[in-house]
C-alpha cells in the first residue's frame, strides 16, 4: 500500500541532519551540471562556497571518517569506510555518464542558439567534478550510517568542531579583496572560414574574451563577424555597429536598422563566461581613413552579482582592410 503524501513528507522531515545535507549537496551538484539555466548569473563562487560549507558540515557530522588515517580506526570503522568507498565508486561511474550526456546536451544547446565561447570544459563542470571526487565517500557514510550513528561517533561533538565553518566567510572576504587584482588572460579565436556570404567581400568571425582569474572572476568579450573588401574592414550582424556607407552592392542592401544576427556578432562574452562573474559592456567600431577597423569593448566585471568588487576592462580588436589581424589588446 502506497503511503500518502502527508506520510511521505513526515518521513522526510524526520530525516537525520546528515541526509538533509546530502540532499542539499546533490541539488547544488545538479545545478552545476545541468545545462539549464544556461548561466549561473555570476553566482558561481557563491555556489562553490555554499558547497564548501555543506561539505564541512558533513565532514564534522561524520567525524571525518572518510579521510581519517587508518591508525585511528578500529576494525568496524574500517569496514564501514571501505564499504562507503566501494559504493561511492559505483555512484561515481553513473555520475560521470550523466555528466557526459549533459555535456553533449549543453553543446547541442550552444550550437542551436548560436552562442559562442572558448572550447573546453566549463568551470561549473570542473567544480562539479571536483566536488564529486572529494565529498562522495563522506556523503555515502552520512547517508548509510545514520541508522547506526553510534558506530561512527565517539561521544558528543565538541563546540570547537564547528569553528572550521569560519573558513567559508573568510574565503568569501579574501576572494572579494583579491578578485579585482587577479591577472587577465586573453582567449582569441579566428575561424579559418565563415558561412556568411557577402558579395564583393570576404568574412570571418573573431572570438575575443578577456578573462579575470581564468574566468573565476568574470570576463569581457565578444564574437564579431568581420568582413573586408580591400578598402575597408567592418563588422556585420549588430545594428548598434552601423555599416559604413558604400561597402555593400545594391543587391546586398540591408534595412535601415542593419542586419541583426546574434550568431554572427554579439557584444557579450560567451554564456559560460558569466557563470563566475557578471559583466556590463558596450561595443563601438572605428574605421580610419586607411580602412582599418578597430572594434572596442568597454566593460565592468564583478566576481559576484550586483557589481561587488567590480573592475573596468577594455578590449581592442584591430583588423586591416585586407583581413589581417593587426592587434588584440
Amino acid at each position: 500500500m502506497t503511503a500518502s503524501p502527508r506520510t511521505q513528507l513526515a518521513r522526510i522531515s524526520a530525516w537525520p541532519t546528515e541526509r538533509v545535507v546530502v540532499v542539499l549537496i546533490g541539488l547544488l551538484w545538479l545545478l552545476l551540471v545541468f545545462p539549464l539555466p544556461r548561466s549561473l548569473g555570476g553566482s558561481g563562487m557563491l555556489v562553490a562556497v555554499l558547497l564548501l560549507t555543506l561539505d564541512l558540515v558533513l565532514g564534522i557530522l561524520t567525524r571525518g571518517l572518510a579521510f581519517a588515517p587508518i591508525w585511528r580506526l578500529d576494525e568496524r570503522l574500517t569496514v564501514i569506510r571501505d564499504q562507503a568507498y566501494r559504493s561511492a565508486f559505483r555512484i561515481m561511474r553513473t555520475a560521470i555518464v550523466v555528466m557526459l550526456v549533459l555535456g553533449v546536451v549543453d553543446s547541442a544547446l550552444k550550437s542551436f542558439s548560436g552562442q559562442s565561447g572558448p572550447d573546453g570544459v566549463s568551470l561549473r563542470f570542473l567544480l562539479a567534478f571536483i566536488e564529486m571526487l572529494v565529498v562522495l565517500p563522506t556523503a555515502v557514510v552520512a547517508w548509510e550510517q545514520t541508522a547506526t550513528r553510534p558506530s561512527v561517533e565517539h561521544g558528543p561533538l565538541p563546540p570547537t568542531a564547528w569553528i572550521i565553518l569560519l573558513l567559508a566567510p573568510v574565503l568569501l572576504v579574501a576572494w572579494t579583496a583579491l578578485a579585482p587584482s587577479l591577472p587577465v588572460r586573453y582567449v582569441v579565436t579566428r575561424p579559418t572560414g565563415s558561412s556568411f556570404d557577402l558579395t564583393g567581400a570576404r568574412c570571418t568571425q573573431f572570438l575575443v574574451v578577456k578573462e579575470v582569474g581564468a574566468g573565476l572572476a568574470g570576463a569581457v568579450g565578444f564574437h564579431a563577424e568581420v568582413c573586408w573588401n580591400g578598402e575597408k574592414a567592418f563588422v556585420v550582424g549588430d545594428p548598434s555597429l552601423p555599416l559604413p556607407s558604400g561597402v555593400l552592392p545594391q543587391q546586398d542592401l540591408m534595412p535601415p536598422g542593419g542586419l541583426s544576427e546574434p550568431e554572427l556578432t554579439a557584444c557579450a562574452p560567451g554564456v559560460r563566461e558569466t557563470d563566475f562573474g557578471t559583466v556590463s559592456q558596450t561595443c563601438t567600431q572605428l574605421i580610419d581613413a586607411g580602412g582599418t577597423l578597430t572594434l572596442i569593448a568597454h566593460g565592468r566585471v564583478s566576481p559576484y552579482p550586483g557589481g561587488i568588487a567590480a573592475r573596468p576592462l577594455d578590449i581592442r580588436l584591430v583588423v586591416a582592410r585586407d583581413g589581417t589581424l593587426v592587434a588584440v589588446e
